[in-house]
């Protein structure tokens, strides 16, 4: 009779731990999930702050003007 109590009593927790396991491995995929969407939607927002870092042709050909009289300032031509 004491051997049938344990057999019963280990059927009875014996579905709680796998269940238990189950639950803790659904749990770790939906983490593994959420973080992976999160690094995606960060790579997308920082290749899209990169898109709007850049400078439209009109500001670079500025901007090459501005550095090149910038340097005829400060180097002036050799005088020969």
């Amino acid at each position: 009779m004491g051997s049938a109590t344990v057999a019963g009593a280990q059927s009875r927790f014996s579905g709680y731990g796998f269940q238990a396991q189950e639950d803790s491995r659904r749990g770790n995929d939906s983490r593994r999930q959420q973080a992976e969407r999160y690094e995606q939607q960060r790579n997308a927002e920082r290749a899209q702050q990169r898109r709007n870092d850049r400078l439209s042709p009109d500001e670079r050909r500025t901007l090459r003007q501005q550095i090149d009289e910038a340097g005829r300032d400060i180097y002036a031509p050799r005088r020969r």
